[in-house]
């Protein structure tokens, strides 16, 4: 008589088998964690956060996006991404102007990416690794920052989680809904934060389990349809408000030259750090020589002065790229680690301390889980997404900040690193029991 072999569960029911009740219990302890930080934690408004709660307070009233603040012409604006300003702009229209609510629905936002993150991690590597990414990342104090302080990247993580799981949906059932809902997900990514653009390439890899066909192609296409159709709408505003043809955002040239100037590549301390382009002499005589200029001709102008310093100096790039990569990942100086964290979240020097400590322990485990056979089998797209979002950074701007998109990718494989190693423990415990065991039998048989 011959056993019936079980069949393999059907694609619905493996995917739906992450939302169980442990799932949800790591989310209400990753909301938990959050809504304890917004009590304890009080936030200093700075820099970028100072700047999306001026947008969001103008939205809020009706004034639209307001006007540039970096342009001496002045006019109209188009320097930040939209969806984070809107999303806060319309909380303030229904709750008034509250920071800390604001910081609450953040809190539920990050809750809501650690359950997508258990998720997507559940369906790559099982129950196990999937549990345990989403404890870690309940309680990893970066990701605890980027969700509590008023900051894109609250919204940016659920969204990159979302978009991560549409794609491995697809991959596991081959259901086209579930590549337009990865091309939707990435056109409001992309409308949070532009340089996450890079994230369709690994989610294009991410969606086929083998080689490509004609429907894979379809879906590829579908996936960059989508994205296009939700950011189109904010093209032709800028079109209409700018009177030009703008990449999303008039941030480069401001970008840029804040990295490419003589003041940030002769920095005896914190060489090749970016600085504000308006506190370098140079970049402040060049704006002032033009007084009329709109925020499109101010972008421009900075960006060609940040060029022609590259020309000059083309070997400052890789001087940037190798700074950039010890800032973004906490292996610059402490002081300048407490500074960014004050700086970019308004969040005091204990967490600069935290920001170190756990970032090395993540980041160790994550090379101990590439090491693990589990960790090699892994799809392609989890070690190119965090390669692409690292490089798409280092050449222009980085603080620790810049990491919360790319620390998922680091969690999971901290969690295949953990999961595998109790794993071993567990068996080695259970081959030294055995001799005893064994003993024990003869023993009883002898008796």
């Amino acid at each position: 008589m011959t056993s019936e072999q079980p069949s393999p569960p059907r694609p619905d029911t493996a995917l739906s088998e992450p939302w169980c009740r442990w799932t949800w219990l790591v989310g209400l302890l990753a909301l938990v964690v959050r809504v304890i930080v917004v009590a304890v934690q009080p936030m200093t408004l700075l820099n970028d956060s100072a700047d999306y709660q001026r947008l969001a307070v103008s939205l809020a009233h009706g004034h639209g996006f307001g006007v540039t603040q970096i342009a001496p012409g002045g006019g109209p604006t188009a320097f930040r991404p939209p969806l984070f300003p809107l999303a806060v702009g319309a909380l303030y229209k229904v709750i008034g102007v509250h920071v800390t609510g604001a910081r609450l629905v953040e809190a539920m936002a990050g809750a809501i990416a650690v359950v997508l993150l258990t998720a997507v991690t559940w369906l790559l590597w099982g129950r196990s690794i999937g549990l345990t990414a989403g404890l870690v990342a309940a309680v990893f104090p970066p990701q605890l920052m980027a969700s509590t302080s008023l900051m894109s990247e609250s919204l940016a993580l659920p969204l990159e989680m979302a978009v991560l799981l549409a794609a491995v949906a697809h991959r596991r059932s081959g259901r086209i809904g579930y590549a337009w809902g990865a091309g939707a997900g990435l056109g409001l990514l992309v409308l949070t934060r532009p340089s996450l653009a890079v994230l369709a390439v690994p989610v294009i890899v991410l969606l086929y389990r083998h080689r490509p066909s004609l429907r894979a192609l379809a879906a590829a296409g579908v996936v960059v349809l989508a994205g296009v159709i939700v950011v189109t709408p904010w093209l032709v505003r800028d079109r209409l408000t700018m009177h030009a043809w703008i990449p999303l955002t008039t941030q480069d040239g401001y970008v840029l030259s804040g990295t490419y100037n003589a003041a940030s590549a002769t920095d005896p301390r914190f060489p090749g750090i970016w600085r504000p382009p308006f506190s370098v002499p140079s970049l402040q005589r060049l704006v002032a020589a033009h007084p009329h200029a709109g925020e499109v001709e101010t972008s421009t102008l900075l960006q060609s002065a940040a060029l022609h310093y590259l020309r000059q100096h083309p070997s400052y790039e890789a001087t940037v790229a190798v700074q950039n990569t010890l800032r973004v990942f906490d292996l610059a100086p402490l002081s300048e680690t407490r500074l960014a964290t004050l700086t970019e979240y308004g969040y005091g020097a204990p967490w600069g301390n935290l920001e170190i400590v756990s970032c090395w322990a993540v980041l160790a485990l994550a090379v101990a889980g590439v090491l693990t056979r589990t960790g090699r089998k892994a799809p392609i797209a989890i070690f190119l997404a965090p390669a692409l979002l690292w490089l798409g950074t280092i050449v222009f701007q980085a603080v620790p900040r810049f990491r919360a998109v790319i620390d998922p990718f680091l969690i999971e494989l901290a969690a295949v690193a953990i999961v595998s190693a109790a794993r071993v423990a567990t068996r080695r415990r259970q081959h030294s029991a055995m001799p005893a065991l064994q003993v024990t039998t003869v023993v009883s048989a002898a008796d």
